[in-house]
């Protein structure tokens, strides 16, 4: 079994949480939520390619207040995800704060996702999706559009992202295996050598 980390960051108020229980809770109750203090989890199990894949999706807290606290679990995370609220241009700029901050304190090989949420309030909207996808396009990074409450697409937008995290898993460890194979081989060749 595969355990993938990904972390779910942005401004208080965008979705998180609403994103993390509606990922992982079948008919989740988002109407009473409230703001996440310091951090939560939950896990979600995915088979891929015949692979037990669990997902831990980490909420943390928006508020500028735990963004210290939160920038330690930022650490062996294979995917973050930054949401900003459709409705709210705020949001929206603040993300590209959220996105340099990963970009100077992650590991290199981290795979961000940049997240315009709530697009069921489409009528309210602020925030185009040719704005997000410049964003993602600037930073090398995906960009997806969706919606907490329509769990189709949300569940098809979490299963892409698990399936490219754990595709970017298996190059990862794909070299190491090769590495040892050669070392392994000259072993063997060696101890024919001395027979």
């Amino acid at each position: 079994m595969i355990t993938i980390k990904l972390l779910i960051l942005g401004n208080s108020g965008v979705g998180k949480t609403s994103l993390l229980l509606h990922a992982t809770e079948k008919d989740a109750d988002t109407e009473t939520v409230v703001p996440t203090i310091g951090v939560d989890f939950k896990c979600k199990e995915y088979l891929i390619d015949g692979e037990k894949i669990t997902l831990q999706l980490w909420d943390t807290a928006g508020q500028e207040r735990f963004r210290a606290i939160t920038q330690a679990y930022y650490r062996g995370s294979q995917g973050i995800m930054v949401v900003y609220d459709i409705t709210d241009e705020k949001s929206f700029h603040d993300s590209k704060s959220w996105i340099f901050t990963i970009k100077e304190k992650c590991e290199v090989d981290v795979n961000i996702i940049l997240v315009g949420n709530k697009i069921d309030l489409v009528e309210n909207r602020r925030v185009t999706r040719e704005e997000g996808q410049s964003l993602a396009d600037e930073n090398n990074i995906t960009f997806i559009e969706l919606s907490a409450f329509e769990e189709d697409k949300l569940y098809q937008s979490f299963r892409s992202i698990v399936e490219m995290l754990y595709d970017k898993h298996k190059e990862k460890i794909k070299p190491k295996e090769n590495v040892l194979n050669v070392v392994n081989n000259k072993k063997r060749k060696g101890k024919c050598d001395i027979a």
